[in-house]
């Protein structure tokens, strides 16, 4: 009886053992996996082109920092003995994939309101152009009233999505500002328009 007793507590002691190496396996793979995700961000933030590059090298930083720390904890990990160790461990990992995680979301929201900024920026570029266009036009005597009022619908759509950007609506944003352009687009085609009807009248005239 005194053998099968500790025969018995052998095998649990070894299923024990085996449960835990179960147990610090997945939580190393819940660490490759987050690290992976990590490194996949850096990669993206190289080859973005609206994030200057001293922006770059603090935000790479930044994730590097939060990957040698989950590495840590993977080395932790592979040599905790025990349930009660790898409990707290695991703990630890969650409070550093919510850092992780926070960092991550900040850093994709910077970059889509960098990627928004620029669009901003070119359509501000546009409508100063078309602005001056349109002037012209008007100085030629070309009734440009209803030019003016497309122009300051497209204005007050970017005004908008310079708002929304700044809320963090991305979205919204990027949906204002396909409508500005769709705008804008729309006086080009209609100052070419009123360009070549002005030059015809002119060789007319001569």
């Amino acid at each position: 009886m005194k053998e099968m007793k500790t025969r018995g507590a052998a095998i649990t002691a070894e299923q024990k053992k085996t449960n835990l190496e179960i147990a610090k396996t997945m939580v190393q793979r819940a660490i490759n996996k987050a690290i992976s995700r990590l490194r996949k961000i850096q990669t993206r933030i190289s080859k973005i082109k609206v994030i200057t590059d001293d922006r770059k090298t603090k935000l790479t930083a930044q994730i590097e920092e939060q990957i040698t720390a989950l590495n840590s904890l993977k080395e932790k990990v592979g040599t905790a003995t025990t349930k009660d160790e790898l409990k707290t461990l695991t703990l630890q990992l969650k409070t550093k994939l919510s850092e992780a995680r926070k960092l991550v979301k900040e850093i994709v929201a910077e970059i889509l309101a960098s990627h928004i900024d620029e669009t901003i920026t070119k359509l501000n570029t546009i409508t100063t152009k078309i602005e001056t266009e349109i002037s012209t036009l008007k100085t030629q005597g070309q009734d440009v009233t209803a030019m003016e009022k497309t122009l300051n619908e497209a204005k007050n759509l970017i005004n908008q999505t310079q708002t929304k950007n700044q809320a963090g609506d991305w979205r919204e944003a990027r949906k204002l500002a396909e409508q500005a352009r769709a705008k804008l687009v729309k006086l080009v085609g209609e100052i070419k328009s009123a360009k070549a009807k002005l030059k015809g009248g002119t060789n007319e005239t001569k």
